[in-house]
Formats: structure tokens, sequence, C-alpha cells
């Protein structure tokens, strides 16, 4: 299957394309986001830019503007879950 990728992505954007994994900008290629297998725990990419409201999908990331914790839902509202002191 073949997914439209932004044309111009930002450092550390996170692209989700319907029915498909997710992937992470790293100049100068997309990267595939895996998660750890038997892992106990949840690895996010540090330091991104505020993500695109996905209708339907809460989003959790590390704000590169202030650090903190936060999560975007999929109705645009974004909440501050850890402050990064």
């Amino acid at each position: 299957m073949a997914f439209n990728f932004p044309n111009s992505p930002t450092e550390g954007q996170v692209f989700q394309p319907p029915g498909g994994s997710s992937y992470v900008w790293r100049n100068p290629v997309w990267e595939l986001v895996t998660p750890s297998a038997g892992s106990d725990m949840l690895t996010i990419v540090d330091g991104i830019t505020a993500p695109a409201t996905v209708s339907g999908v809460a989003q959790i990331y590390v704000d590169a503007a202030d650090g903190d914790l936060k999560i975007r839902f999929g109705d645009g509202v974004t909440k501050t879950i850890v402050v990064d002191t």
C-alpha cells in the first residue's frame, strides 16, 4: 500500500496514514516507529513539533517548544500531562 507522505516535513514530525503504522521524520528520511517487542515501557520520540490533529486519534508527544509531555485529542484539544521543570 502506498502512502502520501507530507512534502515538506519538519524534524520530528509524526505521520500516521489511515490503516498504517506511524512514521517520524528524521532528516533526510521517514523512519518507521516500532514498539519494542516484549518491552515493559512505551517509547515516544522526544522533542517534536506539535502533531497535526487526526480525527478520532489521541497522540502523546514531548513538545519541542517547552519539553512538556502532552496529549493532543482528535478534536484538536491539547492537554499537558507532565511539565518539564
